[in-house]
């Protein structure tokens, strides 16, 4: 599968331990921020199984806006550290 994107993708986490890794990043497609989760499983050094998900960013349903913690749809990398 070929993702083609207009611009880099932004890492925002990369979590896992032995053969499955997830990665969570933004990209921009149509010029609008896309959220992306990709599930890589490996045997050994080679990727057996790679599963994508991508969503645009949606505004909550009033029912439970309450527990909704707003994230940043910008999907430029944040500013070096000082």
């Amino acid at each position: 599968m070929s993702l083609r994107t207009s611009g880099e993708p932004y890492l925002r986490r990369t979590i896992g331990r032995g053969d499955i890794w997830v990665n969570e990043y933004v990209i921009r497609y149509d010029g609008k921020p896309s959220h992306v989760v990709g599930i890589m499983e490996f045997a050994g050094s080679k990727v057996i199984r790679e599963t994508v998900y991508v969503t645009d960013a949606w505004d909550p349903p009033a029912w439970r806006a309450q527990w909704v913690e707003p994230m940043d749809t910008d999907p430029s990398p944040p500013e070096p550290r000082e």
